[in-house]
């Protein structure tokens, strides 16, 4: 018999073939619905965080919301979950990555002081004020 032909129908191999495929589907399927199971608690997890963060973010809170398709979140949304069926907007990124370059040009500190020196301020030279009660000024 030859391993490398491919089973025909009626063969035992084929029938064996069939059940392996039938029981990958089945169990794809019970791995579709607990995939489905977990984004869906993410989702929930990344709209409450929005909730949370929306004072600190507004901009990103609202790009969120429109992503989530849902109104305007507030805090007595945090009690509740999106409900069953609800349907989100098409993927897109919310925001980039930040740049290492532009953190450390953002936190670098000025260069040394340069060689030519600083100007010197001087104090303006003060009037003698005559001693209280005194009336010399207007004696």
């Amino acid at each position: 018999r030859c391993k490398d032909r491919a089973p025909r129908r009626g063969d035992a191999d084929g029938a064996h073939l069939g059940g392996v495929l039938r029981r990958r589907q089945e169990r794809e399927a019970g791995i579709d619905e607990e995939l489905h199971r977990v984004c869906s608690e993410a989702i929930n997890l990344f709209r409450l965080l929005t909730i949370y963060l929306k004072p600190v973010l507004p901009k990103l809170a609202t790009d969120v919301e429109a992503f989530l398709n849902v109104a305007p979140l507030a805090w007595s949304d945090a009690a509740s979950l999106l409900p069953a069926g609800h349907v989100i907007g098409a993927y897109k990124h919310l925001m980039t990555r930040v740049d290492p370059k532009q953190l450390d040009t953002l936190f670098d500190m000025p260069a040394a002081p340069s060689s030519t020196p600083a100007p010197t301020v001087t104090a303006a030279p003060t009037k003698a004020v005559a001693a209280p009660g005194s009336c010399s000024r207007f004696c």
